[in-house]
């Protein structure tokens, strides 16, 4: 009992190969019906043998579902930078799209400039919204739809109980870096961060400033208005009284830090020492490599993905969250 060359074996030929009907071939191999169980197990094993695959489009139109799930994000703000510069953002995609597929599911990236208009006109089982906002729009129009949503980050407008989000302990992870840094001899420590609609950059914030005040020093914080940095790192280290080390909230604002330490003739690390809480090839590849958190964005992307589809097949019905850790990657721009 073997499949032909080339053919595509559906129910039809798994019927007639078990001497079965159709239907009961359906309800053996959905688990569905009333079926004797010696009959089910063979249905399943002939099914076996002859290579037979359920078409994920039927299955869909069964169950009511089209089987499509959306990703949107928002693009990094500033000339010279796109969504797919962001190396942690095309590992979560990557990461999810496997997942998706792996359970029947395709990802349709929308752009968030017209993410409103294009999914009013398109249908999707859920949304994957990476980057949410405070009082983010369109995750309140989602919601109001009745879309299942899971965020990447979360609206920090919301009580952090409500909503489906996977999000970084960037909490741990900054304090982490902050006392690498302190060991590393800093005892000035600046923190360059982006503005306070994303959760990470609050959360950052917050780690640092209970950390600077729980060892009673000043703060010494630079918001990023326009990437990738290099105006802000620069009001950092142009200060009356400079920071020895700056911890930088994203990758590419502690590259402008480098790179605003170099017009300075500051040397990183002897004169100035340099940490982020994300990683990226510029980070790990430049002049001066870079000491980072690893945010595993592949785990990221992984569980939301599992998460939204949780939420649309009904296992995940209650508001659920999920805090991957980090690890400190250290390199030579914090040692000698």
């Amino acid at each position: 009992m073997t499949k032909r060359p080339g053919a595509r074996v559906g129910i039809r030929e798994v019927a007639q190969a078990a001497g079965v009907s159709t239907a009961s071939v359906s309800n053996a191999l959905n688990g569905t019906g009333r079926i004797d169980p010696r009959t089910r197990d063979r249905i399943v094993e002939v099914a076996r043998q002859l290579g037979y695959r359920a078409n994920p489009s039927a299955r869909q139109l069964r169950q009511q579902r089209t089987g499509v799930l959306a990703v949107t994000a928002r693009e990094p703000k500033g000339d010279g930078y796109g969504l797919m510069d962001v190396e942690y953002f095309v590992e979560m995609l990557m990461s999810a799209a496997s997942v998706a597929l792996a359970k029947g599911y395709s990802l349709t990236l929308v752009p968030m400039a017209t993410a409103g208009d294009t999914l009013d006109q398109i249908a999707v089982d859920g949304t994957l919204l990476f980057d949410v906002l405070s009082a983010d729009p369109l995750l309140a129009e989602l919601s109001a739809a009745g879309t299942p949503v899971v965020t990447v980050g979360r609206d920090t407008a919301l009580p952090e109980t409500t909503g489906w989000w996977v999000d970084n302990d960037l909490a741990v992870g900054v304090t982490g870096l902050l006392d690498h840094l302190s060991d590393a001899g800093a005892r000035r420590i600046g923190l360059l961060t982006g503005p306070a609609e994303y959760s990470y950059c609050v959360d950052a914030e917050q780690a640092y400033l209970a950390w600077v005040a729980a060892r009673g020093g000043e703060p010494l914080v630079a918001h990023v208005d326009e990437e990738p940095g290099h105006a802000a790192a620069a009001a950092l280290l142009d200060r009356p009284d400079p920071p020895d080390a700056v911890c930088a909230v994203l990758e590419r604002y502690a590259v402008a830090v480098v790179d605003e330490a170099g017009r300075r003739r500051l040397r990183v690390p002897q004169d100035l020492l340099v940490a982020a809480a994300s990683d990226s090839a510029a980070a790990r590849r430049g002049e001066v490599p870079i000491t980072v958190l690893d945010l595993h964005p592949g785990e990221v992307g992984r569980q939301a993905a599992e998460l939204l589809i949780g939420r649309v097949e009904g296992s995940e019905a209650e508001p659920a969250h999920r805090l991957i850790g980090a690890d400190l990657v250290a390199r030579r721009s914090t040692t000698s």
